[in-house]
């Protein structure tokens, strides 16, 4: 496959990438060609370096295990590869490498072509993704915690004035709002409140008893 014959890898459109830039490395020359994308990456202008194996070298994070000029350089079949770039200035950029190595009739790898990939921007997105991800959890959990003594509120309202659970809880709207207090702290409040031991009215107690008897003899 030719230089201009190589498709755009699909993982490196839409919003998978910020740059795609080209690269072309002619083995017996040693000779590297990038567009100005790759020079972009590596904090370079066009035409301020020229484009060597040790230039790569120098650029390569330390904590890489594998140096991506090693892995350009001495492939034998087409790879796909990831690496982070200390560019000038330290900024530090995450890339995946796509290339294709092309033979010569005697079989021979001659030239290596294919595709630094820009990252960075989109594994930004995906940690502030992550984080708000954290944030839903932490706000669900709350909501959890925040969720038990409203509905034993509710069950209080439903028995002392006979309604369903929505009426018991816009009974419960209703009294957060005219008291200019939180709906999960009123219910908080009121649970308190009924958990002070003193003695329930009467028909409360015998309206609570009548049923826990007809649903107790209905269950058996």
């Amino acid at each position: 496959m030719s230089r201009q014959e190589m498709p755009v890898p699909a993982s490196s459109m839409g919003n998978n990438a910020d740059q795609v830039g080209i690269f072309h490395y002619d083995v017996l020359a040693e000779k590297w060609t990038w567009s100005p994308e790759i020079f972009e990456m590596h904090g370079r202008v066009p035409g301020e370096v020229e484009p060597t194996t040790e230039l790569l070298r120098r650029h390569s994070h330390p904590g890489d295990t594998t140096h991506l000029a090693d892995v350009i350089t001495a492939a034998k079949a087409p790879f796909s590869s990831q690496h982070r770039i200390r560019a000038a200035g330290g900024r530090i950029v995450s890339i995946v490498v796509v290339g294709e190595p092309n033979r010569d009739v005697d079989r021979e790898v001659r030239t290596v072509h294919g595709y630094f990939i820009n990252l960075t921007s989109s594994k930004a997105a995906e940690a502030e993704q992550r984080n708000d991800l954290a944030d839903e959890a932490a706000g669900m959990r709350f909501a959890m915690a925040s969720r038990a003594p409203i509905e034993q509120a509710k069950g209080m309202i439903m028995l002392a004035y006979g309604c369903n659970a929505a009426d018991a809880f816009q009974v419960l709207i209703d009294a957060s709002q005219q008291s200019n207090t939180k709906l999960q702290t009123l219910a908080t409040n009121l649970v308190a409140e009924m958990e002070t031991g003193v003695a329930q009215p009467a028909s409360a107690r015998t309206h609570l008893e009548a049923a826990l008897l007809r649903l107790g003899r209905r269950a058996g």
